[in-house]
């Protein structure tokens, strides 16, 4: 229900060109506990906790493309619009797989050692997860063809990139 919301709150922040509906749909996500498991799951070798987890971050993700593309299909009954934060979330920067570090890395800690939920880094993968993600359903949806397939990429480059820095990150706790 977060994702589909999450995704809904991206996709009209894509559609109006709203960084703050951007933020707010991070902040609206689910906490990012099937990408640690998918990641607890690699390195505890377990293939059944790893198809679980894979199978949540899956339908998760899923809900947020299929919102983008809803999104994108709304944006091609008004006028020419600029997508200036579609395009710019479909791109990959090196300041976004720095935050993306960050976020995997504190947010693996602070599973591993706390009873608490680690909420702001889960909102700092979730910006480097969803983003992208609803950006490419965007762009699939609104026909523009430099978004659609970019934004894919940059999603599958962040998701190995931050589930890497987890598998490092409890090889150095020696979980």
């Amino acid at each position: 229900v977060f994702s589909l919301v999450s995704g809904a709150i991206l996709g009209l922040g894509y559609f109006i060109n709203s960084q703050a509906l951007l933020i707010f749909g991070i902040l609206v996500a689910p906490l990012m506990t099937s990408w640690i498991g998918m990641s607890l799951a690699v390195v505890a070798g377990s293939a059944r906790f790893f198809a679980q987890t894979i199978a949540a971050l899956f339908v998760s993700s899923l809900l947020v493309f299929l919102c983008g593309i809803l999104a994108g299909f709304a944006s091609r009954t008004f006028g020419p619009l600029t997508f200036n934060e579609a395009f710019t979330h479909s791109r990959l920067w090196w300041p976004d797989i720095l935050i993306i570090t960050i976020g995997a890395i504190i947010l693996t800690i602070s599973f591993v050692r706390s009873e608490e939920r680690p909420y702001l880094p889960s909102a700092l993968l979730t910006y480097g997860l969803f983003l992208p993600l609803c950006a490419a359903g965007f762009g699939l949806g609104s026909g523009v063809g430099e978004i659609w397939p970019q934004g894919l990429y940059v999603f599958f480059v962040h998701l190995a990139w931050a589930t890497f820095s987890a598998i490092i990150t409890l090889f150095f706790l020696r979980f």
